[in-house]
């Protein structure tokens, strides 16, 4: 945050206070009190067969605690007492930078991709993933626990139905006075200031108290999970005033910001942030002069439930349980306070999605700092493995086990953090990569740029990192479900930019042309071809159809600038259908004909390796169409009248592994045209006259699919080229189209159309999308 170290956290009055707490009000839970009792107060130890779990959640809490340095003059003493007799996270995330998701997705471990629970609602059970996976209070009930809480754990009404024994929420957010203190307009939630005249009548105040009485009575017979979930520094950001007397309002330290913070960020990336949101602007809070009354209600709202935190840690101490329970301290979201220019949370930045995360596991180490990305979500299968339970396999999670034993041991995981479908924050060790629906990025270092100021994604050094952190990015997302929420408002608002694709397209009747954003032709070559690339070099690489030049079909790359032919290629057969470039100067193509085969050819034309290809030979033309090669080296046909699309080893010419297209009858002429492997492990596949798009997993089974139908308008009119986007779409090519008739469509996993080009008078046999909204688009092999 860019604050200076206040080597005395604590003035003198009020660690005197602590003392005096300590001595005489503890048994009356008065907050304030001590971090531990010492070991010579402490009880007897009687453990049980299983550790016990005391779960404490706090509600948009930052980093602003002493252990983590996000305030210099925050105040946690409890807290930090608390890291030092476990293991602190400075790297753990939420999945969701909104109450309902993240709680959610922390109590099923799934994240919001896979639940399509993004925003403020729908409840757990509306979602038929997440409904299906057992809550993390309910497995341990079903394993023997006594189950127990009070607070807010789960969002809103859904605590009293996954928490056997739920002892309320005790006011919530409240008291509230009867008229709002700073911020006269706005969310009734939306204010700050010193309220009400006494600790006890906070409702965190009473939750401590509660837990604090539990940990009194349990009994050592049975295990137990008790969870305590805190409401401040949630707004109303309200506190007693001896918690703003610890930060007085002259000596407050303001966040450091940037002017310029946001020009470097896409108008999708600052709309998603801004719009149909319910909280102050930063330019009202400045001009209000309420910035600094602000910053002093958060750090007394954080000192407040510190203090919480601490009545429940000293019960635990002076129970029978201290050395046998498991601690977990987590807060479900980040927050900011005028940094990125806006204050709450719902942002994919580091203060919308970093939180404090501690695990105090007994037998495992202690006092240590771990610097990993870690998730809430890795929270359910640590519980688990911590006390010996069987891992949930439908668990998206990682247990933090090995972390726990050495922080510093490998971990292989990025923390991952959405906001509605397509918009994505990923966090490895160092960076932050954000990929946002209309395809704009961003890219930070956080060892130069704690405060993401500088945002790296399109500098050409940053690309192979930028690239190894969005292969992490997920390939499917859940439809949006619930509805009305502030975050459903804001992405309905931001979520449907005027996307614009530039593109190069390839046919008989339009030739090779390069089309820009704004629809307009920005270059053209007049020959018919059947497949074409854009280059890294910037020339362009095209399968030509038979011509009086190339009478069998050939291959040609030309400058673009000048239109020179700088390689070419004569087939020999019938037709040649497909070429990409390979490593090396090197082309695979596809040759049609008698003897249809794959081919590898140098920049000298000649043949450096035949694969023979396993299909049809009535008609030539039919062959195959789009083949490539894999990643893993092996070649990938789609065979059109074959009904399949087959993946070869190009050594020995096996087919390894088959695709059938043909189940809804051959009649429907489900040709497959293109066949794209894509990250996960899935196969896209385009089929010509079916006009159908289908996404299969590894055994053939179909995952995704879209046709006409789908989308309540006739669209597909032979779909044969297509190419999954980076962001999860699908873009289409109708190569029937004609006159207005619509040539190449963009469609989400929701099967919605966000993209249409109309341009040309005759379809494109196949197409490359090479830039989204300004941005170039990598990883074309996906087409």
């Amino acid at each position: 945050m860019g604050f200076q170290t206040d080597p005395n956290p604590l003035p003198e009055t009020y660690q005197m206070r602590n003392m005096i707490v300590f001595l005489l009000l503890f048994l009356t839970l008065c907050l304030g009190q001590s971090p531990s009792l010492t070991a010579a107060e402490r009880p007897p130890v009687v453990s049980t067969s299983k550790p016990n779990v005391l779960l404490i959640g706090i509600d948009d809490l930052n980093d602003w605690i002493g252990c983590l340095g996000g305030h210099p003059q925050a105040k946690t003493p409890h807290l930090d007492a608390l890291a030092r007799r476990g293991v602190l996270f400075h790297n753990a995330h939420c999945q969701s930078p909104v109450c309902n998701p993240s709680r959610a997705s922390l109590m099923t471990s799934l994240y919001p991709e896979s639940s399509g629970i993004y925003f403020l609602n729908p409840a757990i059970a509306a979602s038929a993933v997440a409904k299906a996976s057992i809550t993390l209070p309910k497995r341990f009930e079903q394993e023997g626990y006594h189950v127990t809480a009070a607070g807010k754990l789960f969002h809103s009404r859904e605590n009293a139905l996954y928490f056997k024994h739920y002892a309320g929420s005790k006011g919530g957010f409240g008291p509230k006075p009867q008229q709002k203190i700073s911020q006269p307009h706005g969310h009734p939630l939306w204010d700050w200031g010193a309220f009400p005249d006494s600790n006890e009548k906070m409702p965190d105040y009473q939750l401590a108290a509660w837990a604090a009485n539990e940990l009194k009575s349990l009994k050592t017979d049975q295990p137990f999970f008790l969870a305590v979930g805190f409401y401040r520094p949630h707004v109303p950001m309200y506190a007693p005033q001896e918690w703003f007397d610890l930060h007085p309002l002259d000596q407050v330290q303001l966040p450091q910001v940037k002017g310029d913070d946001l020009a470097d960020l896409s108008d999708y990336a600052i709309n998603i942030t801004r719009l149909e949101h319910v909280a102050p602007t930063q330019r009202w809070i400045e001009e209000s002069g309420e910035w600094q009354h602000a910053v002093q209600s958060y750090l007394a709202s954080v000192s407040f439930v510190d203090a919480c935190v601490g009545t429940v840690l000293n019960a635990l101490d002076a129970s029978p349980h201290r050395d046998n329970t498991i601690i977990v301290m987590f807060s479900d979201h980040g927050f900011h306070l005028g940094e990125k220019d806006r204050w709450a949370k719902r942002s994919l930045w580091e203060d919308g999605t970093r939180v404090p995360v501690i695990i105090v596991a007994p037998g495992l180490t202690i006092g240590q700092h771990c610097q990993k990305p870690i998730e809430l979500i890795d929270l359910y299968p640590t519980l688990l493995d911590l006390v010996g339970l069987d891992p949930d396999p439908r668990h998206e999670g990682q247990s933090l086990k090995p972390l726990l034993k050495d922080p510093k041991a490998p971990w292989p995981h990025l923390a991952r953090t959405s906001f509605g479908p397509g918009n994505v924050a990923l966090r490895s060790e160092r960076y932050r990569y954000i990929r946002y629906v209309d395809g704009s990025e961003e890219f930070y270092d956080h060892q130069h740029d704690p405060h993401e100021w500088t945002n790296l994604a399109g500098m050409p050094e940053m690309q192979a990192l930028v690239k190894q952190h969005a292969a992490h990015l997920p390939n499917r997302f859940a439809a949006i479900l619930g509805k009305g929420s502030t975050g459903h408002k804001s992405y309905a608002a931001s979520g449907e930019p005027a996307v614009r694709h530039s593109f190069l397209g390839v046919g008989k009747a339009n030739r090779a042309v390069i089309v820009g954003e704004d629809g307009r032709i920005q270059w053209t070559f007049d020959m018919p071809a059947s497949d074409g690339w854009v280059l890294p070099n910037g020339n362009v690489l095209l399968a030509l159809y038979p011509t009086t030049d190339f009478p069998h079909g050939g291959v040609v790359e030309v400058e673009r600038e000048t239109k020179k032919i700088v390689f070419q290629y004569q087939g020999q057969q019938q037709e040649i259908s497909t070429v990409q470039a390979l490593p090396g100067g090197k082309f695979l193509v596809a040759e049609l004909g008698p003897e249809p085969r794959a081919l590898v050819i140098n920049r000298d034309g000649e043949i450096v390796k035949t694969t023979a290809l396993q299909c049809q030979t009535n008609n030539f033309h039919m062959q195959t169409r789009m083949l490539r090669i894999l990643p893993n080296g092996n070649y990938i046909a789609p065979h059109l009248l074959d009904f399949s699309v087959k993946e070869y080893n190009p050594d020995t010419g096996e087919v390894v592994r088959t695709f059938a297209t043909d189940d809804r009858g051959r009649d429907r002429h489900d040709w497959p045209f293109t066949g794209i492997r894509l990250q996960g492990g899935n196969t896209l596949i385009a089929c010509t006259n079916g006009n159908r798009i289908i996404e299969v997993d590894e055994g053939g089974g179909i995952v995704w699919s879209v046709t006409n139908e789908d989308l309540g308008e006739e669209l597909f009119d032979d779909a044969c080229g297509a190419q999954r986007l980076p962001n999860g779409n699908t873009v289409i090519a109708s190569y029937h189209a004609k006159g207005d008739q619509v040539k190449l469509f963009e469609v989400t996993r929701q099967k919605k159309v966000v993209w249409r080009y109309s341009g040309m008078k005759h379809g494109f046999h196949h197409f490359q999308i090479l830039t989204t909204n300004g941005k170039p688009v990598r990883d074309n092999t996906w087409k």
